[in-house]
């Protein structure tokens, strides 16, 4: 049987419980409703409702992360290519 694991905020003078962990899944707490949590990617970002404290639940799967890493690094490297490139275009039209 999975153990349950209690996850706090990460404010030293709150440390309000936000909700549980089992199997490796992040389960909200009761009264954490939606507008207190956010995707970020593959991860959810919680705020407290007490302090406003955000903490980030990553996700476990290495296959996800490896996944959007690689996304970001082409989609990074393209934006830079395409920049460089309108810019040298801009410039041409003197």
């Amino acid at each position: 049987m999975a153990k349950t694991t209690e996850w706090f905020c990460i404010n030293e003078e709150c440390r309000r419980c936000l909700g549980s962990v089992l199997g490796g899944e992040f389960h909200p707490a009761e009264d954490i409703g939606g507008k207190y949590m956010q995707t970020r990617g593959p991860n959810l970002v919680i705020r407290c409702p007490d302090c406003n404290t955000p903490k980030v639940w990553y996700t476990a799967d290495p296959i996800t992360r490896a996944m959007y890493q690689l996304v970001d690094a082409i989609s990074t490297q393209a934006a830079r290519r395409m920049v460089s490139k309108v810019s040298e275009l801009t410039l041409r039209k003197e």
